[in-house]
């Protein structure tokens, strides 16, 4: 929805004119005439308390597009209305208006507030809707589909929070689709007993532990070596195969299927890959899922400046 037009604009300009109007002359009447105030100090009383209500409003009204808090500025706002139409109502009793006449003269601050701050409130939310900050309306599947499909339209309803969620993650810095705020399961965590005797026992484990570590290395070196191997057999027969598509890729390049985003963009800009079709297309070979566009940007970017920060201080070789 836009903004008002001009005859929406005119139309709150007159209102809200009249009610200040009627409230100015309520107060300077009881300034002038009642308590023999001169008539610049009447004129001025209304505008203290009018004009600071209106421009304390115009203050809650920045506040609402910031991120700073603006409780102060709409705390006062309500507080100066609230004296307005307190001497208001009080002009009226020493009038001997009786109740209408109080009404009549107290609601005039209370009309002038509400309709200023129900305008500022609506083209401040046009201004929030058009930084980015308001959410879009979540899809809406109808209830016959509720009805006949409630599974699909259960998981309409999570893949479009899902994508609420990814969009929030790529206007961040730093995170990617590893998060563990994306993960479907939480991984179960092998504790063991709950407790152990620490001593010989400690010492024995991790005495068995040192072996198991120096032999991951030969393990992963039988692993590529039955890897070409079938590729060989592989290329014989014609065929195409997931260790010919890792064994296709640079050296330089992890292939930890779990590595992070960061460290791919690290070794592609090390190596002068700083293509992001290029970069996108080796993370996805390496990940063998999806990569978003603008998380994978994001860390060739992050990459490229940590480089050229090591070359100016002379500590890159």
């Amino acid at each position: 929805m836009s903004s008002f037009d001009w005859k929406g604009k005119t139309l709150f300009g007159l209102v809200v004119g009249v009610a200040l109007a009627m409230s100015w002359y309520s107060m300077m009447h009881m300034a002038t005439v009642v308590f023999g105030l001169p008539l610049i100090l009447g004129v001025g009383i209304s505008l203290a308390f009018d004009g600071g209500a209106l421009f304390l409003g115009l203050v809650t009204a920045k506040y609402a597009v910031s991120e700073d808090s603006g409780f102060g500025a709409k705390a006062a706002t309500y507080a100066f209305i609230a004296v307005s139409a307190y001497l208001n109502i009080m002009h009226a009793s020493m009038l001997g208006y009786g109740i209408a006449g109080m009404v009549m003269f107290g609601s005039a601050p209370v009309m002038a507030g509400i309709l200023f701050e129900v305008f500022l409130k609506f083209e401040s939310r046009q201004a929030l809707r058009k930084a980015g900050r308001i959410l879009d309306h979540m899809p809406k599947a109808g209830k016959l589909a509720w009805l006949r499909y409630p599974k699909a339209s259960w998981r309409l309803q999570g893949q479009a929070l899902k994508a609420r969620l990814m969009k929030a993650v790529n206007s961040l810095e730093g995170i990617d689709e590893t998060h563990p705020l994306f993960a479907d399961k939480p991984k179960a965590v092998k504790t063991g007993r709950q407790t152990k005797p620490v001593g010989k026992a400690d010492t024995q484990t991790d005495t068995q532990a040192e072996p198991q570590a120096q032999k991951a290395p030969e393990k992963a070196q039988q692993t590529v070596k039955a890897d070409r191997d079938q590729l060989d057999a592989d290329r014989l027969s014609g065929r195409q195969t997931e260790a010919q598509t890792l064994l296709d890729m640079p050296d330089w390049l992890p292939t930890q299927e779990k590595v992070s985003l960061q460290a791919l963009a690290n070794a592609c800009v090390e190596n002068g890959v700083t293509d992001i079709d290029e970069a996108l297309e080796l993370a996805e070979a390496v990940r063998k899922s999806p990569v978003a566009r603008g998380t994978i940007q994001k860390a060739l970017h992050r990459a490229k400046v940590a480089k050229a920060e090591l070359v100016g201080t002379g500590q890159y070789l």
